[in-house]
């Protein structure tokens, strides 16, 4: 179930990314180097993690944290410019999956600061137990 969960995010990120990289280029060539130039570098900063997590045997959940909220930052940031250039549709989509990521990074976060706690409670019981063993 956890490589399951670790292809569809993955799936999700390179979508993010390529959205990200050909909207970026489109507002470049568009004469809009600035903005075109942000989003692009998003977009390969994303392609980029996604490279970096499919060669690490043990992945981050800070960094995972981290980059689900730069991309949910990112696609916000592009559902403004879809809402300036007077589109009609997709940016509810773009704004949808910002939603979704920041929603998940919440979630994530939430699972980390608790496994956290229970690894602190753990060792602490640990290590009173090994006191106790020692007297």
């Amino acid at each position: 179930m956890a490589m399951l969960k670790h292809r569809y995010g993955t799936i999700a990120h390179v979508m993010t990314g390529a959205v990200l990289i050909l909207k970026g280029y489109a507002k470049i060539t568009a004469h809009y180097a600035g903005v075109g130039s942000i989003i692009l570098l998003l977009g390969i900063a994303i392609i980029a993690y996604v490279i970096y997590e499919s060669q690490q045997k043990e992945h981050s959940k800070l960094l995972t944290i981290a980059v689900h909220f730069f991309e949910g930052l990112a696609l916000l940031f592009t559902t403004y410019v879809y809402i300036e250039e007077g589109k009609t549709y997709i940016q509810y989509l773009t704004l949808a999956a910002s939603i979704g990521f920041f929603v998940a990074v919440v979630i994530m976060y939430m699972k980390y600061k608790k496994s956290v706690h229970h690894t602190i409670n753990h060792l602490r019981d640990e290590k009173t137990t090994n006191q106790e063993l020692n007297q």
